[in-house]
């Protein structure tokens, strides 16, 4: 039996890097910015907004605790707020503003995204659409759905481990698609990707496959864009290069624990910790040094 080969390992060197004393959280992206939350898991201090060329914002929050969910669309963002109930937060980067755009029970499972000028959420079977100055509940299943990805105005939701659906910003179904996704799904571009075990599968926006590459096992899919795939590994991850399937694990200069990362029209965002010192580190890579983390 021929084992497969482990992927490379490919060193890190950031176009642009901002560091922080406490923890940092998730990547949100949206074009040429990108966001995480800084502080503790139990408490996050503030939503920090950078793009290649360094910080843009740094917007203090007022939550006991805040969730992970940061979401970036066009000048706006959200996140999710937890104190007595689930606070769905959105606002606006420049000028600075949020408010308060929804409170769910304490127990419901939600979820947002965003990008361009949508920004959309699921809560238990409700799929909403927040609005500048307004929410719609846009969509309702018989059962709790998770809302994945917005992507040029359509909104991917993830009904149950086999069926993926895609709806209009309005809530029209577009497409059904019965693909197995245990290792995540993505849309992107128009297409849409999924990961079943060690198989990842890009094809049409109505689910018809384009193209089929090997991964690692235990792989969830992060992202996708243009002819890269990002995916992730437990604490590692991997950049896979569509055409050939190149695929490269990236190190991470003094890593400690998860690794969030986003692609955006060939450029990387990221945003790890590291066990003492300044902790955060929020980055950003060039479509070239991109690149040339899978050259040779």
């Amino acid at each position: 039996m021929v084992l497969a080969q482990p992927a490379p390992v490919v060193a890190v060197t950031p176009t642009r890097e901002v560091r922080t004393v406490e923890p940092v959280n998730e990547v949100a992206v949206d074009g040429r910015r990108g966001a995480t939350l800084v502080g503790e898991a139990h408490g996050w201090e503030y939503l920090l907004v950078w793009s290649p060329k360094g910080i843009v914002v740094r917007a203090s929050l007022s939550c006991d605790t805040q969730e992970s969910n940061v979401v970036l669309a066009g000048n706006r963002f959200a996140h999710l707020c937890f104190q007595d109930a689930n606070y769905v937060v959105t606002g606006t980067i420049r000028p600075l503003h949020g408010r308060v755009a929804l409170r769910a029970t304490g127990g419901a499972q939600v979820a947002l995204a965003g990008q361009g000028s949508l920004v959309a959420g699921s809560i238990g079977p409700a799929i909403w659409r927040f609005d500048a100055r307004a929410r719609k509940k846009v969509h309702t299943y018989g059962k709790p759905a998770i809302l994945l990805e917005v992507d040029r105005d359509r909104l991917l939701v993830d009904r149950d481990a086999t069926t993926l659906e895609v709806l209009t910003r309005a809530g029209s179904r577009i497409a059904t698609v019965r693909r197995a996704h245990d290792g995540g799904a993505v849309l992107r571009g128009g297409r849409l990707a999924t990961i079943e075990g060690r198989r990842l599968v890009v094809g049409e926006l109505r689910g018809k496959p384009q193209l089929t590459r090997t991964v690692a096992a235990d792989a969830h899919l992060e992202d996708l864009d243009g002819g890269l795939a990002l995916y992730s590994v437990e604490t590692q991850l991997h950049l896979l290069r569509l055409s050939d399937g190149k695929d490269v694990v990236l190190r991470l200069r003094r890593q400690f624990g998860y690794a969030r990362a986003r692609l955006s029209n060939g450029s990387l965002f990221y945003a790890y910790n590291q066990r003492s010192g300044r902790l955060g580190h929020a980055g950003f890579l060039s479509s070239a040094a991109v690149r040339s983390l899978l050259r040779g």
